[in-house]
């Protein structure tokens, strides 16, 4: 009973303090919020009981409640410190991708309302590039790069720990997600929140340190998103120059204000910058059988039918069966570079802002010794449930479902989790992202260092053979954007 306490109050407090552990399969894999597999359900029922009864005790009997409520956390802690306490839920440890709300994607009627260019992918990219020169120029003690960019209240906070810091380098994003936007006093605000890995020298001293971070960025109402190259060139709104602006704040080459949000987005505040030593992953433990969720009913966007319509308006020529065999194709070629470990393969296939979430992962796996295996992909069905469109991108996001041996294993070849020989089922949502035509050109520069590119631009060179960065550009091919759990989407 003491042991079946136990874990019941570690159960609560686990919801509580959300500890993501780490994704396994290229989407995540293992459920989102409830863990993943079928069968071992005895002991979560019993835990999961535990846990509303001392709920119930505490707010409806607290004379009794929280009494109990204080024992078991003393339990708990003396189990904790002497390494008795096992977490028994099925043995399935929540498993929290890249640490992702179950919330839908923010509203962003407020930004699409004064600037019809607006696009969200050319904008997480931008705010990547901001944040990756921002963090680097925390390494060097370089403020005045970054005035372009960051109010000084933000460039105030961001250089607010820089005690014995030498340089910050590497800069690989888990995830970049707007959590919201809205318009205040004149000026249309973005909430964006950044969960990376950066590698930083102190005293000496190398280590990953792990960023949590939300930054506010703002600009003028009615400004409008210049093209997408020079938002990712990080260059001047007017001209696209990157020049070092003027004292007065302006562009050097057209005179266009290049501060103060009044042309393009600026960083305004940092309101949340969590840095922490990385912890090694955890893993979720579950062996072969049917994801939960899996059976859940298909959430579909309540405009797609019209949006559909839309679409093949635009598209007369498009076929469905040909896109299906799209998807099918990428997501097998996704899954067989990350069971690989060769995430290069990966690179024409997803987005930037995507492509940097695999590698962080990766990154922490190859770390910690592991790697994890998905063979023998069986795609299923695949179910269309949202279309949309903005100034540069057309997006489709289906449902796959399909099965495969999931497992993952440590330096010595032991399997520490999944199962080889038992098929896991499963389904995802993947949102696939592809330029319109013209809207997206192809760069003739690199965006990060401004070398340029040979002939054929981004189409002709995945990598900057300079800096190395990845080159995105106006592809007309779907590429894989989003990937999320049943009980993460939100239509």
């Amino acid at each position: 009973m003491r042991r079946r306490a136990a874990c019941a109050a570690a159960a609560a407090l686990a919801a509580i303090l959300a500890a993501g552990p780490a994704l396994a399969r290229v989407g995540g894999g293992g459920g989102y919020s409830h863990g993943g597999g079928g069968g071992g359900d005895g002991d979560a029922g019993l835990v999961f009981g535990l846990v509303r009864l001392l709920i119930w005790l505490v707010f409806r009997q607290p004379v009794i409640g929280i009494p109990v409520l204080i024992v078991v956390v003393i339990v708990v802690s003396r189990m904790a410190r002497s390494g008795e306490l096992k977490l028994r839920v099925g043995e399935r440890p929540v498993v929290y991708p890249l640490r992702t709300p179950a919330t839908g994607p923010a509203n962003l009627t407020p930004v699409r309302a004064t600037d019809p260019y607006f696009s969200e992918p050319v904008f997480v990219d931008f705010a990547q590039l901001v944040f990756a020169r921002a963090h680097e120029m925390r390494g060097a003690g370089r403020r005045e790069p970054l005035a372009p960019w960051m109010s000084e209240a933000a460039i105030d906070r961001l250089f607010s720990d820089r005690a014995g810091l030498e340089s910050v380098s590497e800069v690989i994003f888990g995830a970049t997600r707007i959590a919201s936007a809205s318009t205040q006093a004149g000026f249309v605000h973005v909430d964006v929140d950044f969960e990376a890995n950066v590698t930083e020298v102190r005293a000496g001293v190398r280590a990953q340190v792990l960023c949590e971070e939300r930054w506010t960025f703002r600009r003028k109402a009615g400004a409008r998103s210049p093209a997408p190259e020079r938002m990712r060139a990080l260059g001047c709104a007017g001209c696209g120059s990157t020049e070092e602006p003027a004292p007065d704040g302006t562009c050097a080459s057209c005179g266009t204000p290049r501060r103060g949000g009044l042309s393009q987005w600026e960083v305004a505040a940092i309101a949340q910058a969590a840095r922490r030593p990385l912890d090694p992953p955890e893993l979720e433990t579950t062996d072969g059988g049917v994801e939960r969720g899996t059976d859940a009913p298909t959430m579909l966007d309540p405009r797609l039918s019209s949006e559909r319509r839309a679409f093949e308006g635009r598209h007369p020529d498009h076929s469905w069966g040909a896109f299906e065999a799209e998807v099918r194709e990428t997501f097998v070629a996704l899954q067989a570079a990350w069971s690989t470990g060769d995430w290069e393969r990966a690179r024409g296939r997803e987005t930037d802002a995507l492509h940097q979430a695999h590698r962080f992962w990766m990154k922490r796996y190859a770390e910690a010794g592991w790697v994890n295996h998905v063979e023998r992909v069986e795609v299923g069905r695949i179910v269309p449930v949202k279309l949309g469109v903005d100034a540069c991108y057309e997006a489709i996001t289906v449902r796959i479902f399909a099965r495969a041996l999931d497992w993952t294993e440590d330096r010595e070849g032991r399997v520490i989790a999944g199962s080889k020989t038992e098929p896991r089922a499963f389904s995802e949502y993947w949102t696939f992202l592809r330029a319109i035509p013209g809207a997206v050109p192809e760069p003739t520069s690199c965006p990060s260092c401004g070398a340029p590119l040979p002939a054929g631009g981004a189409a002709a060179a995945a990598v900057c053979a300079y800096c190395g960065s990845k080159l995105s550009g106006g592809s007309s091919r779907w590429v894989a954007s989003r990937i999320e759990q049943d009980d993460a989407f939100r239509a």
